[in-house]
This record gives C-alpha cells, sequence and structure tokens, in this order.
C-alpha cells in the first residue's frame, strides 16, 4: 500500500474486461449428513463431511461504490489491531486508499463469493515490466473460513497471466496475512521495513513507530 499526496482524480477500473472467476470446493458438514444411523444401527459420532462448491469473481469497482469499499475495506483490517492492541483505528485512511486507487496502472476489484460482495482487491500492473503489485486485498471477516481468499488470489493470478513479478507488504504484527501469502499463496518474505530500514515512500525525516514494521512479499512467476 502507498501513500503520498492525494489528487481527486477519477479512479481506474477495468473498462470492458469480462469478469474473471474461480469455482472451489470446501469441505463442510452437510445438514442432512449429520447423525447418520450406521449400518451397525449406532449414531455416528462425527457429522459426514461434503464438499461445498464456491464461486469467486472479479467486478470491476465503478467510482459510485468507492465509500463502500472504503468502509469494507477498514471493517476487515480492524480485525487484528482491535484483537492484538485494543484499537480498531490502526487501519489504512481514506486517503491512504484513494492514493492506490489513483496510482498509475491501479485497477480495483469487488471479490465476489457466490454473487455476493465478500471483499476487495486493488492490483497495479505494469504493462512495461510486468512487475506487478497486490496494493490492498481483504476478505470481509464474516466471509472469513470459507477459502474465499485463496481462490481470489488465484483467480487474480489467472487475470494477469504475463505477470513475471508480484509483489505486495503487509505489517508484521499481521500474522494471518503473513500464514495466507506464505504458506497459501507461495510468496517469500524478501524484505523488512523498519525504523533502521525505511521504505523508499516514507518522507525523508519522518520518525517511524513500531507499528510500522512491514514484511515485503514476492512471489516469482516466470
Amino acid at each position: 500500500m502507498r501513500a503520498g499526496d492525494v489528487r481527486h482524480a477519477p479512479l481506474h477500473t477495468t473498462g470492458t474486461a469480462k469478469p474473471t472467476h474461480a469455482v472451489f470446493a470446501v469441505r463442510t458438514s452437510h445438514p442432512q449428513a449429520r447423525n447418520k444411523p450406521c449400518p451397525s444401527g449406532h449414531t455416528a459420532k462425527k457429522p459426514h463431511l461434503m464438499p461445498e462448491k464456491h464461486i469467486v469473481a472479479l467486478e470491476p469497482l465503478a467510482p459510485p461504490d468507492f465509500s463502500l469499499f472504503v468502509k469494507a475495506l477498514q471493517e476487515a483490517f480492524s480485525v487484528t489491531p482491535r484483537e492484538k492492541f485494543g484499537n480498531p483505528d490502526l487501519v489504512p485512511s481514506e486517503n491512504d486508499i484513494r492514493a492506490s486507487f489513483q496510482t498509475d496502472g491501479a485497477q480495483a476489484f469487488h471479490i465476489l463469493l457466490n454473487g455476493e460482495r465478500a471483499g476487495g482487491a486493488v492490483v497495479v500492473i505494469d504493462e512495461k515490466t510486468q512487475r506487478n503489485s497486490l496494493d490492498l486485498f481483504f476478505i470481509s471477516p464474516r466471509y472469513h473460513g470459507k477459502g474465499a481468499g485463496l481462490a481470489a488470489w488465484k483467480t487474480i493470478e489467472t487475470r494477469y497471466p504475463d505477470t513475471v513479478i508480484w509483489e505486495t507488504v503487509t505489517p508484521c504484527f499481521e500474522e494471518r496475512n503473513m500464514h495466507f501469502y506464505v504458506n497459501k499463496c507461495g510468496f517469500h518474505i524478501v524484505e523488512c521495513f523498519n525504523r533502521h530500514h525505511t521504505a523508499p515512500e516514507r518522507p525523508p525525516g519522518e520518525s517511524a513507530s513500531p507499528l510500522d514494521t512491514f514484511f515485503r512479499f514476492e512471489k516469482i512467476m516466470k
């Protein structure tokens, strides 16, 4: 995520590109399979797990939806700060989010789960180098645990097959994010930004707090 001066320019969208989608299955307890009698006449102790299919799609974000996107993102990003620090306000500001939208090459999406808006993403595509960035990515808390995050990321990879390297960053206190990017999506940690090694976009002389420690991840595609 990039920070900086904000200009009130139109949001970037993906134009007329067709929505990209993926179908995935999650093994869930099927209601009709619970307490199903065994052939011996005894009741099964464990519910039968049945694969439940879900469809994840990317829907280009329209400018009128920006406020709703910001609210949903801030809600999702507030979960860990609330749990760890008791401060749900440690989330990207509207200006930070708008700055990501207005970066050259930015494309923004709603993440749809079975047709419902379940999250969002902002990617920055460099058509020359194909060194692309996942600037913002979130799944709303009520959709956690359904496999939507990984399916959404795979859908993004499919949408941009020419990508050479994907990169992203996440705060060091976001252990769930690190688990997701490294263990699920195949990223590698390549850099740590902190008070001794500040991010390039940080204004000169600006002090860094312990909460300003971020990891940068890369995933080499080709």
